[in-house]
């Protein structure tokens, strides 16, 4: 698997998602490709999938714009991977919309099914 990371992003930039990025290769055994443009990567099947440590909201427009929306979706969603017992789950919407309307809750749930 193939990791588009974006390596101006953060604070510590680019000293800290670079040492990251090789750290992740190295121990997890993914590859890792060091980049400015991460969604247009893979938009273009370069990679499965991106991280990015800059703005959230820098993130998600530049995401949007590249990928576009899910069917049936109003909006966005940050999505993070969180723990539970058995593995890992998806939490579509991790309180990042400040004015959510019960029919956004229910896409959020939808895209979390997915």
């Amino acid at each position: 698997m193939r990791i588009a990371v974006d390596a101006m992003g953060g604070d510590h930039a680019p000293a800290h998602p670079v040492d990251g990025a090789v750290a992740a290769g190295r121990h997890h055994g993914i590859g890792v490709d060091l980049i400015g443009r991460e969604a247009e990567h893979v938009a273009a099947g370069q990679a499965a999938g991106l991280f990015s440590a800059g703005h959230t909201g820098a993130s998600v427009v530049a995401a949007h714009a590249v990928f576009g929306m899910l069917p049936g979706a109003d909006r966005p969603a940050l999505a993070p991977s969180v723990p539970v017992q058995a593995g890992s789950a998806v939490l579509p919407d991790a309180g990042a919309t400040v004015e959510c309307k019960p029919v956004h809750l229910l896409q959020f749930a939808h895209m979390g099914a997915r």
